[in-house]
């Protein structure tokens, strides 16, 4: 029996639960030497708790907005502040439908 939780964050990253720790995994898409599609995921990181697992892919989801630019720090604040926005509501989504999902499970636990 798999034990194993996929929460999709965004296109981009989603967290995978297991009995033991969540894993911080990030989906890309490429192409190999001789020019063919290559998809995949790489590991962020694996954390202890689900908030550990959160505080980094709200850092990770900065970084990738904010790649390349150059700022000062008002608008760099004012950025990360909408930045947060985006990632909490995310959240608040991948929460709900999590909380829809063992509501249907009730009977399972």
């Amino acid at each position: 029996m798999d034990r194993t939780i996929k929460i999709t964050l965004n296109s981009d990253y989603f967290i995978e639960i297991d009995p033991l720790n969540y894993t911080l995994k990030q989906q890309y898409s490429g192409r190999t030497k001789d020019g063919r599609p290559r998809a995949g995921e790489r590991v962020i990181g694996y954390f202890g708790n689900l908030r550990q697992c959160v505080e980094r892919y709200m850092a990770e989801y900065q970084l990738d907005e904010l790649a390349g630019q150059e700022m000062p720090l008002v608008q760099y604040v004012r950025m990360i502040e909408n930045a947060n926005k985006k990632v909490m509501r995310t959240l608040e989504d991948s929460l709900q439908r999590i909380e829809r999902i063992l509501e249907g499970r009730k009977g399972e636990i």
